[in-house]
């Protein structure tokens, strides 16, 4: 019955935080967000279920440029993509993280990649709608919310995010965010 209700409590909170974030609700964003430090937070906090799993995970930063925006909502996104990432790698895989800033494009780019069973072609774009389960997601707990609020919170801030297959085994996860100027 705990475990029920705390499932039931995350998914409530989801989908209050999706429908906040649809309905324009006032959402600061005046935060100036380090996110290779808040990466690296992440990373530490992720470390206890990457070595339960056996999974390494790898940080490179090539800039330490920030960005404007609410580090709350930045953190619950790259959070989720990093989470998603150790739940589908396999034992013993490698989660790779990059940081670095788009040569004049005036945009800091995120990728997050796994070894995972990855996302088939046709589901790249529907897997941030509400809902959506891909097939190879039917063996994880989850209720296909994460990756819309991620979709949700990087427009809110000017940016996008994209999936892609890699060439070997796994998912790309790209976010991209303006630079603070």
């Amino acid at each position: 019955i705990e475990r029920e209700t705390l499932r039931m409590d995350r998914l409530v909170g989801e989908l209050l935080s999706l429908a906040r974030i649809d309905a324009g609700l006032a959402i600061s964003l005046t935060d100036e967000v380090d996110v290779p430090a808040l990466l690296t937070e992440l990373v530490a906090d992720a470390q206890l279920e990457a070595e339960q799993k056996k999974c390494r995970i790898t940080l490179h930063v090539a800039t330490e440029q920030k960005v404007m925006g609410n580090r709350e909502l930045l953190r619950r996104a790259l959070e989720n993509v990093l989470r998603n990432a150790l739940r589908y790698s396999p034992a013993q895989g490698l989660i790779e993280i990059a940081v670095a800033a788009e040569a004049g494009a005036g945009q800091l780019s995120i990728t997050i990649a796994d070894q995972g069973p990855g996302v088939a072609a046709d589901d790249l774009t529907a897997i941030f709608q509400p809902f959506f389960r891909s097939a190879n997601a039917d063996a994880f707990a989850g209720h296909g919310l994460g990756l819309a609020i991620c979709q949700r919170v990087l427009h809110a801030h000017g940016g996008t995010i994209t999936a892609s297959k890699r060439s070997s085994a796994g998912l790309l996860v790209r976010l991209s965010l303006p630079l603070s100027t």
